[in-house]
């Protein structure tokens, strides 16, 4: 892991309730199981033509969002990281829709087309 071998910090990879103590960790940790469910969730994302883009986005929305925002207010972030997270979550909203490079979406047009929002306000809401 990246973020261990700093010298006295062997608490940031404590885990607690599910969550890492520090926080740039914890974040690392969540994006990695979001990646996870995303993947087991592929067959629905494969099957584009069958499966309706708002039923995607629902089933990305109540299934793999939480696990990425898990214990989300209890994060010190800075931001740096937000908009690494939030790029993360873009990627995979992309990755919902079939959007794949050289393809390009604009970031507003892609919470519009997804009705979501950036993960800040979530967050910090």
């Amino acid at each position: 892991e990246r973020f261990v071998g700093r010298i006295g910090e062997e608490w940031r990879t404590t885990k607690k309730l599910g969550s890492l103590l520090g926080d740039d960790e914890d974040v690392a940790r969540r994006a990695q199981l979001a990646t996870i469910a995303l993947k087991q969730l592929g067959v629905l994302w494969m099957r584009g033509s069958l499966i309706r883009e708002q039923k995607r986005i629902k089933l990305y929305t109540a299934f793999v969002l939480p696990i990425l925002t898990y214990n989300c207010g209890a994060w010190a972030l800075t931001s740096t990281c937000l908009r690494r997270l939030e790029a993360f979550h873009r990627q995979q909203l992309r990755s919902v829709l079939g959007i794949k490079f050289p393809n390009r979406i604009r970031n507003q047009a892609l919470y519009e087309r997804t009705s979501t929002y950036p993960l800040g306000s979530i967050i910090f809401d």
